[in-house]
């Protein structure tokens, strides 16, 4: 039952860094893909490890709130890698940056309706 939040989890982050990547990659132009290449490179297998953590630590309280607080610190640490990448590569820096905190931002907003709805299916289930 676990794996079901996480793969579809997976599958909407990967369909919003398409839909959030592809007018970013039009509006920089064609330099800029390496950098959002390298953005999703780092922010989605980040997104959907710490999405996993986070369900597997759901029900027990303390645990899920640790989880939220070491996935914000997860995502400061991806950032802060991807300015080290940028500041060793100065043409990736706006691209990189400007992908990671997209990226980092609107896949973080889809954790919790995916949480939400898994969780109501649980609880419909258990009322039966």
């Amino acid at each position: 039952m676990r794996a079901r939040p996480v793969l579809t989890y997976a599958m909407l982050s990967l369909a919003s860094l398409v839909l959030v990547g592809l007018p970013l990659a039009w509006w920089l132009g064609s330099d800029a893909n390496p950098g959002l290449m390298w953005a999703g490179v780092l922010a989605w297998p980040a997104q959907v490890g710490l999405f996993g953590l986070q369900v597997r630590n759901r029900g027990s309280g303390m645990g899920f709130l640790a989880m939220r607080v070491l996935g914000s610190l997860a995502r400061l640490l991806i950032v802060g890698t991807g300015g080290f990448m940028a500041w060793r590569d100065p043409q990736l820096a706006l691209p990189l940056l400007l992908g990671l905190a997209g990226f980092l931002f609107v896949m973080l907003l889809l954790e919790a309706p995916v949480l939400m709805r898994f969780d109501a299916v649980r609880v419909d289930r258990e009322d039966r």
